[in-house]
């Protein structure tokens, strides 16, 4: 149910629903996916990585596969960068300036 919501409700609503639904699976790929998705789009890609460290540790202290949160994540990371040096460009910023947040504005 939490995961048919996450693709329901509000951009603002998101991330307490993904959460909710790590608190009562834990282990669930689809869940983690969901929330490094939603994180990489809203170009928060320092709490993004901060999540894979995490989850990484957690699934390996319980003896599971985590080496699907290595590759996944690249192409989702690596937009995010583009996207923040395009928009640096276009309003002459150099990229580091931006931080992890991206200048524009949230729908």
């Amino acid at each position: 149910m939490l995961e048919r919501l996450s693709v329901c409700v509000p951009d603002d609503e998101i991330l307490a629903t993904i959460e909710a639904w790590l608190e009562i699976a834990p282990f669930d790929r689809r869940a983690h996916q969901a929330l490094l998705g939603t994180l990489a789009r809203r170009g928060q890609l320092r709490d993004r990585e901060e999540h894979v460290r995490v989850t990484q540790r957690r699934f390996e202290a319980e003896g599971l596969d985590e080496s699907w949160l290595r590759d996944p994540l690249q192409p989702a990371a690596e937009h995010a960068r583009r996207r923040r040096k395009a928009v640096a460009s276009r309003f002459s910023l150099p990229p580091n300036k931006l931080g992890s947040h991206s200048p524009c504005p949230r729908p």
